[in-house]
């Protein structure tokens, strides 16, 4: 065999039957989707960096790898990156028409440079080093290049840029030197192009499109090389799709207050309800170029669905062409799915798991990570990936933000301590990406400062807060079995008693003491450690027995709090912060079908005295704040809640603003990606791990079954073999594959790692297995395996 593989006949990736794919195809294919030949100086840079990014896979031992010879091939994307810098230069050179827009593209030249060399990893900060100086010295990459045909690969650039020509000692000649024009470049340039660029904005402090300049580039590169190289298909919400969807969404608002009605329900609040829903797309349409909308509804008014009917205007109308919703937790996630699934008759396809492409420097791709569906689901924690991308990996959902229209559900969540970095970084994107968003939520806070802008209100400004609810703060502290006799003494009196606490391990704790005193015939846990068909059997048990009218009794975290039609007469709630209890009230109550509910609040702590609170609510000011307006208001009305709502929003700005946090826009212009890449909406605490349950009583919605039957029919374990068969997942069409991810996932529980080490064997990077399937609970799940646990932060929302 020759020393090197001519470059015609190099091939990106192994032959499927007689299907070959040759590497020339693919470095063309990726170009195109980056920029063109033709285009604009920045363009061509785009198209330059596709035609180069796996350009250095025609090395022969990386043909040898793909071909079965090899068990590995040599880092590809150090050459790749070096030889797309060398031609940059040139096409700068050539095509530059003035000092400052050549200084431009060099930056520009910068990003680009560092994504083909990130482009399998971790999206790394800029260095005064070249990146293929960080893992290998100049000699090594001379050398790699001796393993490649460069006279076919640079024939290849030529053929698109025939000024561009140049020889192998040209290029080792510039790898010589370039180092110190780089660090130039680097430590003195960087600093000129960011200064000038903002001196030209109306906010000279604002660096924050600047330092998204790097996942937009990645972005670009990522989802050009993944989409060919997987054969994944675009799809959007087309107008009939959404118009179709309305009328569905129509029938369905139109049922629910019809049965709403029949079950008691104020009729004064159901045709609030119809009004709001009439004027918020009133207002859309009235604001229709506008970028950024809030929905400020109490509690059970209908922000989801009203959301969504917004979003499926703008898909209508032709303004977005896709509608993404996100939910804070994954908790609630599959509820909220299964409620737009139900209105709209869409698919809905969620992402919240971790996968194995957002693990391993691999070129399988979880498609669901492409997020190429016209109705997404997804948490905050997978938004987050998305604006600040930790690898490469995760700017391949970014595309999937063109044109969305965004539901960000509950979006109080958020720690506040990166509140106004995430709103910068939408506000930033917004031209370039061109989405919509809603924050959809009763208690907002303040978005000015982070937008730098103001939001379109869609709710009706005289929508008041009712008269369901009264809220009493019980100052004195209690234990879990107080807790549950206290639940003992109301049952006697209040026939459906919600109680919230604040971690899986308490609320297995009550749950069991309520169990063991007899008192109680439908009494139901409900936490984050169960799949997601089992925690809506539950939910659908807990409403047909308040329906009925039954004694009925719910222990649960958070999960009640956002995403659940629940309504109680009494809820008993462990001190969170102010928000919290807001959301939690609209559980009492909910539709105005009796007389005022109550809902109790209280400081909770296990019996060894220690509150667990400060381990799920981090931020010290929310708290502070929260137990100042309980102690100068132990007793407040539904009448009197956005009022209070405001005041603890307007202390807590007072107390810390949050902006020394926009600095962070700053840094990462100047290079430091590190300050944003990875950020998290809020501090999640210990890590978790993922287990596959194969149980076999999990109930399935009718498309999950049918799903099932179809892959596999013999029951959950043989779904599991099947995801572990490489072969068969390659079998597997774009479609197929999105659908078999999402039947999957069904049986995955997310755990803390120290309970997965315990009773739980490791299959991958991410997957571990239930050894014995008995150990999942048809009460609690896995939540019951945290409540000896001794560590009060081990604990999952």
């Amino acid at each position: 065999m020759p020393m090197v593989v001519p470059f015609d006949q190099c091939v990106a990736r192994r032959a499927d039957g007689i299907l070959r794919f040759p590497l020339k195809e693919h470095l063309e294919a990726v170009a195109v989707d980056c920029g063109s030949a033709n285009g604009t100086a920045e363009e061509q840079l785009a198209f330059l960096a596709g035609l180069l990014h796996d350009a250095a896979k025609c090395h022969v031992q990386w043909q040898k790898y793909i071909l079965g010879q090899l068990q590995k091939g040599p880092a590809h994307a150090p050459l790749g990156a070096a030889l797309f810098a060398f031609f940059a230069d040139k096409l700068i050179s050539l095509r530059s028409e003035s000092r400052s827009e050549k200084e431009w593209l060099r930056d520009t030249a910068l990003e680009w440079t560092r994504a083909i060399y990130n482009h399998h990893g971790k999206l790394d900060d800029l260095d005064v080093l070249p990146p293929w100086e960080m893992c290998s010295c100049t000699g090594e990459l001379e050398k790699l290049l001796q393993g490649c045909d460069t006279k076919g690969l640079f024939l290849f650039i030529s053929s698109y840029f025939p000024e561009l020509h140049a020889n192998e000692k040209q290029f080792c000649d510039w790898l010589e030197s370039f180092s110190e024009t780089w660090e130039r470049r680097v430590k003195f340039g960087r600093y000129s192009v960011l200064q000038k660029k903002v001196r030209h904005q109306s906010d000279r402090e604002d660096f924050s499109t600047l330092a998204l300049r790097l996942p937009k580039v990645a972005s670009q590169l990522v989802c050009a090389d993944r989409f060919h190289a997987g054969n994944f298909k675009r799809s959007y919400l087309d107008a009939g799709e959404a118009g179709k969807a309305i009328s569905s969404l129509e029938s369905a608002c139109r049922e629910r207050a019809a049965n709403a009605l029949k079950n008691g329900a104020n009729p004064a609040l159901v045709d609030s309800r119809q009004r709001v829903q009439k004027k918020a797309l009133e207002r859309y349409r009235e604001n229709a170029d506008s970028t950024f909308f809030t929905l400020l509804l109490p509690t059970g008014y209908g922000k989801t669905l009203t959301s969504l009917r917004v979003a499926l205007e703008a898909c209508l109308s032709g303004r977005c062409q896709r509608v993404i919703y996100v939910a804070p937790y994954l908790s609630i996630l599959s509820q909220s799915a299964l409620e737009i699934k139900q209105a709209t008759s869409l698919d809905v396809f969620q992402h919240h798991h971790l996968s194995l492409a957002e693990l391993a420097d691999d070129e399988d791709v979880d498609v669901l990570d492409t997020w190429q569906a016209p109705l997404l689901a997804t948490t905050f924690n997978q938004f987050f990936r998305a604006l600040f991308p930790y690898r490469a990996q995760e700017c391949l959902r970014t595309e999937a933000l063109a044109r969305a229209f965004i539901i960000i559900d509950e979006p109080q969540i958020v720690d506040t301590g990166v509140w106004n970095v995430f709103l910068r970084a939408l506000a930033a994107s917004s031209n370039y990406w061109k989405w919509q968003v809603v924050f959809a939520t009763a208690t907002l806070p303040p978005v000015r400062v982070g937008l730098g802008q103001n939001a379109v209100a869609l709710a009706p400004s005289q929508v008041e807060w009712g008269n369901r609810f009264a809220l009493d703060y019980a100052s004195q502290p209690l234990t879990a079995g107080e807790v549950a006799d206290n639940v003992c003494r109301l049952f006697k009196r209040d026939n459906s008693i919600a109680v919230v606490l604040n971690t899986i391990a308490d609320a297995a704790q009550v749950y069991r003491l309520l169990k063991e005193s007899n008192n109680i015939q439908h009494l139901h846990c409900l936490t984050g450690m169960m799949l997601s068909g089992h925690k809506t059997e539950i939910i659908c048990s807990i409403q047909e027995e308040l329906k009925a009218g039954m004694p009925t009794v719910a222990v649960c975290t958070q999960i009640l709090e956002a995403g659940v039609d629940l309504s109680f007469r009494t809820v008993l709630r462990a001190l969170p912060v102010f928000p919290s209890i807001a959301q939690v009230a609209g559980r009492v109550n909910r539709h105005g079908e009796g007389k005022r509910a109550t809902v109790t609040v209280f400081p909770f702590v296990r019996e060894n005295g220690v509150d667990v609170r400060r381990y799920v609510y981090r931020n010290a000011t929310a708290r502070h704040q929260t137990d100042r307006l309980l102690q100068e208001r132990p007793h407040i009305r539904e009448e009197d809640m956005g009022r209070v709502l405001n005041i603890y929003f307007q202390r807590c700005w007072q107390e810390n603003k949050n902006e020394a946090c926009l600095a962070k826009f700053e840094q990462a212009a100047h290079g430091r990606w590190s300050e944003l890449g990875g950020l998290q909406p809020f501090d999640s605490g210990r890590q978790r791990e993922e287990i596959f349950v194969p149980w076999e009583n999990i109930q399935l919605s009718p498309s999950m079954q049918q799903l099932l039957e179809e892959f596999a029919p013999n029951g959950p374990e043989q779904l599991l073999s099947c995801y572990l068969n490489r072969d068969f997942l390659k079998s597997l069409d774009f479609l197929q594959r999105k659908r078999f991810m999402a039947l999957f996932r069904q049986y995955t529980v997310s755990v803390p790692r120290k309970t997965a080490m315990q009773v739980a064997e490791r299959i991958n990077s991410w997957l571990w297995r239930l050894s014995n399937v008995e150990e999942y609970s048809k009460e609690t799940g896995m939540a019951y395996l945290l409540e000896s646990e001794p560590d009060p932060a081990c604990t999952i929302i």
